[in-house]
């Protein structure tokens, strides 16, 4: 993940192990993910979300859920697109999770804000680790696939594109 522009103590943290499932990166040393989160994340319902959403979209998103003074400017891309991010937490362990690793991925970035609103909720969350989220760390390549993000989501769709 290249994040262009002034630097940040948001993203100037070390990330010595991570996780992926594919979608969203998770930089944190895999047994903590193991043993501190298997409990937390029984399962999350994105019900709400009914088609994935576009850079601006996300954008706004995030703005609805957090508020503008837990929100961080991290840089811009090089079409000038701007690239948030958010700290939440205080706790000991560190863990880094961005979407849009890849511009045809759109559904990690769903995956950062029903993750947002779930340590927001959970006490427990929030006191075990320092959480920095960035729902879209590409926003120009989003810009570039945003023409197949609306309509029903469908495994076919989501295959072909």
């Amino acid at each position: 993940m290249a994040i262009l522009g002034e630097k940040k103590n948001f993203s100037d943290e070390i990330f010595p192990n991570f996780v992926t499932n594919g979608e969203t990166n998770i930089y944190l040393n895999k047994k903590d993910l193991i043993m501190d989160m298997r409990s937390e994340f029984k399962l999350i319902k994105i019900e709400k979300y009914k088609e994935f959403q576009t850079a601006e979209e996300l954008n706004n998103s995030l703005f609805e859920l957090c508020g503008k003074n837990e929100i961080q400017l991290l840089g811009t891309s090089e079409q000038g697109n701007k690239i948030y991010g958010i700290k939440i937490g205080n706790g000991k362990k560190t863990a880094l999770i961005y979407g849009f690793p890849h511009p045809n991925e759109p559904i990690g970035s769903l995956t950062c804000l029903a993750l947002i609103e779930l340590i927001k909720k959970n006490k427990n969350l929030q006191n075990k680790f320092r959480w920095f989220i960035v729902p879209c760390a590409d926003p120009d390549g989003a810009k570039l696939n945003e023409g197949w993000f609306k309509g029903k989501f469908s495994l076919k769709k989501y295959a072909y594109n």
